[in-house]
């Protein structure tokens, strides 16, 4: 074993996220193998449910998607690592909202008093939820690594003046920020954080999982037709993920060719949206939506693919692009955020401006018109594994503990 794992053998991790979805499980679950105990915090917002039909709450549903109707706590378990889940009050009104952050530090830090959690090392994930680990260092001095993933670093601070004090007592805190990408990068260094603690480690995907799959077979796996040209979307179905202008490109690609069909994965709120415009523009025959799928069954469905889609509006740095390299896929994206960091050559993808529907036409006419080199396409994936990802975190955190900074 890695001679920097063995000196974290007698530490604890503390890590507080907001999400605890693919992404966060899979680098939890690797990070813990190197320390003796792990614990995870993730606040959940609570809203009453008996409000929901309120006026000014239906502008905020996409919100509230993930809001608890009831106040209170639990505890689940991932591989063993205990997940504590406390609540807090999530209030759809702006300058309340500023507030959550805070009130998500507060829950954490009772959770910790009354569980007596204990820990030698925080690691938060967001910027603006990292509050928690800053009232968490002044009290008992432990090092703060925080994780930023894109929005939480270049719209939170600048939302109102309120939010940039926050950020910027979050940042005169925190010993080391993990930047997933260049674009993260930049931008922390423009807010006034030394870029001597800043380190750029993307997010990782797991390659056990995400592994080329002969097209054909997959195709019969997943019940496409052989002949389809497939182009494929995998994300949350958000106004923030562009996919209004992705069907309208599909609009604009019908009228130079038909041998083709988009797949969307995913659920979320804007479904009934988009299910409208598809029917608008007559892409009945087209579009599918499929829903949410089991995280085993996304390999097939990348392999079965042409290539993979990603029209976003906005983005840190996307596991799912690394996940399509890693079947042979390129990937069709907007250049936002870190994308550009992964879609950095012509031979593994193309890059469109966001909210353009004509130009990602263009897009996606030319890469199904590519042969695309997926032996290129793989190699590219094999710098994001889990593996190497998780070592850079862990090397990055026995410095932290070593440079002795924090207190």
């Amino acid at each position: 074993m890695d001679c920097t794992v063995m000196t974290l053998k007698n530490k604890e991790l503390l890590v507080i996220s907001p999400h605890f979805q693919k992404f966060q499980r899979s680098q939890i679950a690797s990070l813990s193998e190197g320390f003796a105990k792990s614990s995870v915090i993730v606040p959940q917002p609570w809203f009453p449910s008996a409000l929901l039909n309120l006026p000014l709450v239906e502008v905020h549903l996409a919100f509230l998607k993930n809001a608890k109707s009831h106040c209170g706590e639990y505890r689940t378990k991932h591989r063993s690592i205990p997940v504590y889940c406390p609540s807090y009050p999530a209030i759809p009104i702006p300058w309340v909202r500023n507030r959550m952050p805070l009130w998500a530090a507060e829950s954490c830090k009772k959770i910790i008093n009354k569980k007596q959690i204990t820990f030698d090392l925080m690691h938060c994930h967001r910027l603006d939820y990292a509050y928690a680990g800053v009232l968490l260092k002044q009290e008992r001095g432990f090092p703060l690594v925080v994780t930023c993933h894109g929005s939480d670093v270049y719209e939170f601070p600048r939302q109102n003046r309120f939010n940039y004090q926050i950020a910027q007592r979050i940042l005169r805190a925190v010993d080391f920020i993990i930047a997933v990408g260049s674009s993260d990068e930049r931008e922390l260094i423009s807010l006034g954080y030394p870029r001597s603690r800043i380190r750029l480690i993307p997010n990782g995907f797991d390659n056990r999982i995400f592994k080329p799959v002969d097209q054909e077979s997959a195709k019969a796996e997943v019940g496409l037709q052989d002949k389809e040209n497939v182009i494929l979307s995998v994300g949350s179905l958000l106004p923030i993920k562009g996919h209004i202008h992705l069907i309208r490109a599909i609009g604009h690609l019908l009228k130079q060719r038909s041998d083709f069909h988009l797949v969307l994965v995913g659920s979320g709120p804007l479904k009934s949206r988009l299910m409208q415009e598809v029917k608008k523009l007559r892409l009945g025959k087209y579009v599918s939506f499929i829903g949410s799928q089991p995280l085993t069954s996304i390999p097939s469905w990348m392999s079965a693919s042409e290539f993979l889609v990603l029209p976003s509006n906005n983005e840190g740095f996307p596991t799912v692009i690394p996940e399509a390299f890693s079947c042979g896929k390129p990937v069709v994206s907007t250049n936002v955020g870190s994308v550009p960091d992964a879609v950095s050559d012509e031979d593994v993808g193309i890059l469109v401006p966001p909210a353009n529907p004509k130009q990602l036409s263009i897009a996606l006419n030319q890469a199904l018109d590519t042969d695309w080199d997926s032996d290129i396409i793989i190699r590219k994936s094999r710098k994001y594994t889990l593996q190497r990802i998780s070592k850079s975190i862990i090397s990055l955190y026995s410095q932290v503990l070593s440079e002795g900074r924090f207190g």
